[in-house]
């Protein structure tokens, strides 16, 4: 006789807000003190000086890094976490792995 277990996962009806340092402090755990920094990926990683990207339409992902990840450290989620840094840095593109990545800023 075979039995079957019926998974017991609930997902919500609603997901709360977004939240950066809820994201930060449930995933990565950061400690007071530490660093953190912004990766993109850019075909002209130089396009990371004055944030030139951001008039490329075309970059949607780095756009979005750049508006709810960079500015929110930026506007308060370094101090309320009390992280350093924040920085924006680009590498060049890698086609899949991030192991080898030149950072400019």
């Amino acid at each position: 006789m075979t039995t079957i277990i019926e998974p017991s996962l609930k997902v919500p009806e609603t997901l709360p807000a977004f939240s950066l340092p809820r994201l930060l402090k449930t995933v990565i755990h950061p400690m007071p003190g530490e660093r953190a920094a912004i990766l993109i990926d850019l075909q002209d990683p130089s396009q990371v000086t004055g944030f030139a990207f951001l008039k490329d339409p075309d970059l949607t992902i780095q756009r979005h890094a750049y508006e709810v990840f960079y500015k929110g450290l930026q506007s308060g989620v370094l101090r309320e976490l009390k992280l350093q840094g924040g920085d924006l840095f680009a590498y060049a593109i890698t086609g899949g792995s991030t192991l080898t990545c030149r950072t400019w800023r």
